[in-house]
């Protein structure tokens, strides 16, 4: 479900739409989909090696995480969801 509901979002994003979230009811539980999209403070981090990340902080993110691939990311694109559970009663 939760890929399913990605896929919406980006659908959504593509086409100039907002990136709500979303809450169901699942199994006696409420089960709220938030979307996490990038912004221009995301790239600092997770941007283009060239233009976004500065060079001390793409080093320092290669030594911390040496086999990292989330960079190359630009505004307004989907991430991925926090997922909350909680109990109906």
């Amino acid at each position: 479900m939760e890929l399913a509901y990605i896929n919406t979002v980006k659908d959504r994003l593509k086409t100039g739409g907002q990136a709500d979230a979303n809450l169901l009811e699942i199994d006696g539980k409420m089960v709220g989909y938030y979307p996490i999209v990038t912004n221009q403070m995301c790239l600092q981090c997770h941007g283009a090696k060239e233009t976004d990340i500065n060079t001390p902080t793409f080093k320092k993110i290669n030594a911390l995480y040496p086999l990292d691939k989330a960079i190359s990311y630009k505004v307004n694109q989907v991430r991925g969801l926090w997922v909350v559970e909680m109990n109906k009663n």
